[in-house]
């Protein structure tokens, strides 16, 4: 119950207003500490979430390959630049932001790591290594001047 709470304090903690300016006003701390807390919020409460809907988790996410898929397609999504800044400009995109990281990845994510055999942990780690490197890539080697045609 404590981590329930804890994690709930932490999501109300970076939803207030001074704060989540503060955290949005750089895009290098909104992507590296912002996200990921809100994830770790998620995390935190899950625990609450397998105890309380037991029947939910053992039947849609029995292996953990359907909750570690969710994680991954939210987390790509969150990845885009684009999302990123229509978060800070549209307040739709902005809640999207508060409900999919911690609720559509956090908590799928501590219910499905347990779950997965070896083979699948590396290749998610894998795969997240590879996408970071990538979009590292990207943003260093990509010209300015396309990202203003695009934009």
């Amino acid at each position: 119950m404590s981590q329930l709470i804890y994690g709930f304090l932490l999501l109300v903690f970076l939803a207030l207003s001074p704060v989540r300016h503060l955290l949005e006003s750089i895009m290098v701390i909104h992507m590296h500490m912002q996200m990921p807390l809100l994830v770790i919020s998620g995390f935190l409460m899950a625990h609450y979430f397998q105890v309380r809907f037991p029947s939910f988790f053992r039947t849609w996410n029995r292996n953990g390959l359907p909750g570690i898929l969710l994680f991954v397609l939210i987390m790509v999504y969150w990845m885009i630049p684009r999302t990123m800044d229509e978060a800070l400009t549209m307040w739709s995109v902005e809640v999207f932001k508060f409900i999919s990281l911690p609720f559509l990845a956090g908590i799928p994510l501590r219910d499905s790591w347990g779950k997965l055999s070896s083979f699948s942990k590396n290749a998610v780690i894998t795969s997240f290594t590879v996408m970071f490197f990538g979009m590292g890539w990207l943003y260093l080697k990509w010209p300015e001047h396309c990202a203003i045609i695009i934009c």
